[in-house]
């Protein structure tokens, strides 16, 4: 029976090798993130708010009662709120408001 000698460089070598091929199999590959996303919600008398964000742009398009409003991305500390000159919309905890000016035009609230 033969043995073979082998140096603690070439096993530490090996080791690497293996290492680095068992890390490779465990990588996931990420999904893309959508630009695009589309929702509609509904409040407590039926009315439908469409909303359209566009992730790449920070701008959402809602349709509300046949009409149409641009909104742009408001930086916030939590929730979401979106707005033009008109317009103000927020989410915040589940929670929808579409203002014009100072009046709703739609909340989801109960």
């Amino acid at each position: 029976m033969r043995i073979l000698k082998v140096s603690s460089l070439t096993i530490l070598l090996l080791i690497s090798v293996l290492i680095m091929i068992l890390s490779a199999c465990g990588t996931k590959k990420t999904k893309p993130i959508r630009q695009e996303v589309k929702t509609t919600v509904y409040n407590l008398a039926g009315d439908s708010l469409i909303l359209k964000y566009n992730n790449g742009s920070g701008s959402c398009k809602l349709v509300h009662n046949g009409d149409t409003m641009l909104l742009h991305q408001d930086t916030t500390a939590s929730g979401i709120r979106y707005s033009n000159k008109q317009y103000l919309y927020t989410e915040w905890h589940g929670e929808i408001t579409l203002k014009k000016g100072k009046d709703i035009v739609f909340t989801n609230k109960k």
